[in-house]
């Protein structure tokens, strides 16, 4: 399963996040919540969507936060966000 997260609320997620089968993908407003959610989670199961971090000016504000510099954080393109789209199913959108 695959949860597109576009929210920052903590509390939507934290029903899923026990469930190692379950991936997230953190767009829009969802991209405040990885610090917390890497804190949860393990990396492999984060991927964020590469333009919707820059857009937020996150990658300079996080540079160097240990939750993120010392964890493989996976940014993805738009069409890596269409490719995992297909090759997860059920997707669920958290807003």
């Amino acid at each position: 399963m695959l949860i597109q997260v576009m929210c920052n609320k903590l509390d939507q997620v934290t029903a899923y996040i026990d469930d190692e089968s379950i991936h997230f993908v953190l767009l829009q407003n969802g991209v405040y919540l990885l610090p917390r959610l890497l804190t949860l989670v393990s990396p492999h199961r984060i991927k964020v969507l590469d333009v919707d971090w820059r857009a937020a000016g996150l990658d300079a504000q996080f540079n160097d936060h240990p939750a993120i510099n010392n964890k493989h954080v996976n940014y993805i393109s738009h069409t890596q966000w269409v490719v995992l789209c297909a090759e997860h199913t059920p997707v669920m959108t958290l807003q």
